[in-house]
């Protein structure tokens, strides 16, 4: 890993903490990367690993979700959506640069977003925009009972 690329990735989710989008940010590194933990969406934790190979990874952030559910066909599909040449510039995910991947094992899918061109602020920034999305836009609109269910979000 880099030695830039943890400092990077710190000045952008410290913004964010500025901002009061992230609330009580902390980090903690080990052999498996550097992994940021904070408060987020509904006051909900969040956990950010950037690993060695420099990939940002949110483990179990969609948590509850099924394989081949339509909840998991449906983020796959956003995912795809994101990088879509037809999707506005400054929302879309440039495959050159980051690359974003979903996996699910035992009912908790891992979004991994692969920076490829070494722009951890950028890439950062992308990332933390996507995972926004999904739960923001796609999951508020599409599976609102999920948010209720695993969030605890309110019906109204």
């Amino acid at each position: 890993m880099h030695g830039l690329q943890p400092l990077e990735l710190r000045k952008v989710l410290n913004a964010y903490a500025r901002r009061g989008v992230f609330r009580s940010l902390s980090e903690t590194h080990s052999n498996a990367g550097v992994t940021f933990r904070f408060q987020w969406l509904w006051n909900t934790p969040f956990t950010m690993t950037l690993d060695p190979k420099g990939a940002l990874i949110f483990k179990s952030v969609l948590r509850g979700v099924e394989r081949g559910s339509a909840i998991e066909s449906g983020v796959k599909q956003f995912l795809h959506d994101c990088q879509s040449e037809e999707r506005v510039a400054h929302r879309r995910l440039d495959r050159r640069s980051v690359g974003v991947s979903y996996s699910n094992r035992g009912s908790a899918g891992t979004l991994r977003f692969r920076i490829k061109d070494g722009d951890m602020e950028n890439g950062a920034k992308k990332a933390v925009q996507v995972v926004n999305e999904i739960f923001v836009d796609y999951l508020s609109t599409h599976h609102p009972s999920y948010l209720v269910e695993h969030f605890r979000v309110s019906e109204d």
